[in-house]
């Protein structure tokens, strides 16, 4: 299943944690790698975020049910 967007707000936080202790440490090329894979993980974010805003667009304009009788007529 997709990650959600708490999921991957984590894991931004968690990198963006782990460059600012390469930068740190004077890791350079640990930091740009870790920046690198930030990346992903915030494209694969704005993925998520979108599908979620079409799900709700989706949601939005279903119609609504006309007349108050949701069950077909008994005989």
């Amino acid at each position: 299943m997709a990650e959600s967007l708490e999921e991957l707000e984590d894991q931004m936080a968690e990198y963006r944690t782990a460059i600012s202790v390469a930068k740190r440490r004077g890791d350079q090329a640990g930091a740009t790698q870790l920046r690198a894979e930030l990346r992903e993980i915030v494209k694969k974010y704005d993925r998520r975020l979108e599908l979620d805003e079409m799900e709700e667009l989706k949601g939005a304009e279903a119609p609504a049910p006309r007349g108050g009788n949701v069950e077909p007529p008994q005989p």
